[in-house]
């Protein structure tokens, strides 16, 4: 492909950083700002200091791959964690955070097993608050905004609560999303770069990977896919040589594990009786609250994410400027999250289709702005899981809680929301056009 850089250079970093401050001229702008950035630290990196829940299973499995064993016996796993200073309480077991992520994972958090439980999760906290921070204002960068734009798109990602929520419970989520958001921002700049951060994203957490892999795919630069590729499967190949090197039967033992997490009563188990289904955000949480037919909801999930994948697809392939890849890369990141196997903190990729909609300029009427607010809007708070605790303190009227109303609209509201925000994006992409001409360059700054 070929790319110009038009808008770059007559914005500059003095140009951005003081439309930044122009748009926070008022108290109340800084008031907000404020409040933002308190939540965010209160509710990630300190609350992280004292949960990290999530992150036991993956200090513990990566301290078993370092020291050659088995990192899907739960026993080893176990034992590993509280011998690097983990409390027996919060213990990874089988029952609750087995270990179903792939051996490429374990590799890549190999440098949390040379470090005891505590330190461990303060260098997870902070290095994952500060990538996102780097990924943020680089990929608003790319995305051409500057001045309130760029203010509004970088604080309105970090008050999402799928990123609070993520960085308090250690979740890999967080820190696979920066990687992704900051290799797709430099794919152009420094393509080899951007192989690599995707590669990595990659290897934490697949599943977050689908729409930039597919994105990749569709309109591919060769050092990226080279690069990215390479990367990718020499980190498979060493993790999974050092398994072999043990002796292990770990692929038995890991499909064990994700059959169990998925099965009845499983800690992944999606049926609205699994109290673990409440904060997943994937629309098959949603159908298995109106139907109990898996083939329905199977048929049902492909009608309403595929076509929107293949539109985005094709729009992304024929794109001649940034916003239309922009706003092809959202439509893919939202029906991936719908589509396929998602909690809460996945919701931090909202952040693509936040700068898209941003970057799309002023060509939005009032009343689409505000069906886009709307969508955003579900994600400034835990959403189903606060409803769930309500319930749970009796709070919540026997009568509401037991009704369809609850059952079907209320607790999945964020699911709804998300559909809402994919036909919007579907509605963005067909009507935007590129001006007649234009190549594939960083949309022009907004302020």
């Amino acid at each position: 492909m070929e790319h110009t850089f038009d808008g770059e250079g007559t914005g500059g970093r003095g140009m951005r950083l003081s439309g930044i401050r122009r748009a926070l001229h008022r108290p109340w702008h800084w008031a907000v700002a404020a409040l933002i950035l308190a939540e965010l630290v209160v509710r990630g990196p300190v609350r992280a200091l004292q949960e990290s829940r999530d992150l036991t299973v993956h200090f513990g499995a990566a301290r078993v791959w370092v020291e050659g064993g088995n990192p899907y016996d739960m026993r080893q796993v176990g034992d590993a964690f509280e011998a690097g200073g983990g409390p027996r309480e919060t213990r990874p077991t089988r029952e609750y955070m087995p270990s179903v992520y792939p051996p490429v994972t374990f590799a890549v958090e190999a440098p949390l097993a040379l470090l005891g439980w505590r330190t461990a999760v303060a260098v997870f906290a902070a290095g994952a608050l500060a990538l996102v921070l780097l990924a943020l204002s680089r990929f608003v960068r790319d995305a051409g905004l500057s001045g309130g734009r760029a203010a509004v798109a970088v604080l309105g990602s970090l008050a999402l609560a799928p990123l609070h929520t993520g960085l308090g419970a250690g979740q890999v989520a967080i820190p696979s999303a920066a990687f992704l958001l900051l290799g797709w921002a430099l794919r152009q700049e420094r393509p080899a770069a951007a192989g690599v951060l995707l590669a990595i994203g990659t290897a934490l957490k697949p599943p977050l990977a689908i729409p930039f892999l597919l994105a990749c795919a569709v309109r591919p630069a060769l050092p990226l896919v080279a690069v990215g590729t390479a990367t990718l499967g020499g980190l498979f190949v060493a993790a999974v040589a050092r398994l072999h090197a043990g002796g292990h039967d770990w692929v038995s033992d890991w499909l064990g594990l994700v059959r169990e997490a998925a099965a009845p009563s499983g800690m992944n188990d999606v049926r609205p009786e699994a109290g673990g289904s409440i904060p997943m955000i994937h629309l098959e949480m949603l159908l298995w609250r109106i139907t109990s037919s898996p083939a329905a909801i199977t048929v049902l999930t492909l009608a309403a994410t595929l076509p929107v994948a293949a539109f985005a697809s094709w729009r992304l392939r024929v794109a001649r400027d940034r916003r239309t890849e922009l706003l092809a890369l959202a439509a893919l990141v939202v029906a991936s999250l719908l589509a396929t196997y998602h909690r809460t903190y996945d919701a931090f990729l909202l952040a693509v289709p936040l700068v898209a909609v941003l970057a799309a300029g002023d060509g939005l009427s009032r009343p689409l702005r505000y069906a886009l607010g709307a969508c955003f809007a579900p994600f400034l708070l835990p959403g189903a899981p606060t409803l769930h605790v309500l319930v749970s303190a009796g709070k919540v009227p026997a009568w509401l809680s037991g009704s369809a109303v609850w059952r079907i609209l209320l607790v999945p509201h964020q699911i709804w929301a998300l559909l809402a925000l994919e036909v919007l994006l579907v509605v963005l992409l067909a009507r935007h056009s590129a001006p007649a001409g234009a190549r594939v360059a960083p949309a022009r700054a907004e302020r």
